[in-house]
């Protein structure tokens, strides 16, 4: 049987990690929501398949892998919605769009 104390334990540990980096907090705080970027992609690059949708802190040079060397000025948030799927013509697209600035979306080709 679980006692009450570890279970106490338990809680505390969580909420003193969840409290200790609100630095980072901040970037999952006041953003899109998963609708908003759907339509976004639906809209905007026409994906007409969804198959997959996560919101990630993407932890890679996003300037590189964006190959955008402006991105940081336009937005220093790193976390993105990722929505994979398919458009009109039936190729396999991955869209990035920004949590905090939905109108910076990116699409990379899955071939």
């Amino acid at each position: 049987m679980i006692s009450k104390k570890w279970i106490m334990t338990i809680l505390l540990i969580s909420a003193l990690t969840g409290c200790s980096n609100l630095e980072k907090q901040g970037d999952v705080v006041g953003g899109i929501s998963d609708n908003e970027a759907l339509k976004i992609a639906k809209e905007k690059v026409e994906i007409t398949k969804v198959e997959s949708e996560e919101l990630k802190n993407l932890e890679v040079d996003l300037d590189k892998f964006f190959d955008d060397p402006k991105l940081k000025e336009k937005s220093p948030c790193p976390v993105y919605w990722i929505i994979k799927g398919v458009d009109k013509e039936g190729e396999s697209l991955t869209v990035y769009v920004n949590y905090k600035k939905p109108d910076i979306y990116y699409v990379k080709n899955e071939r």
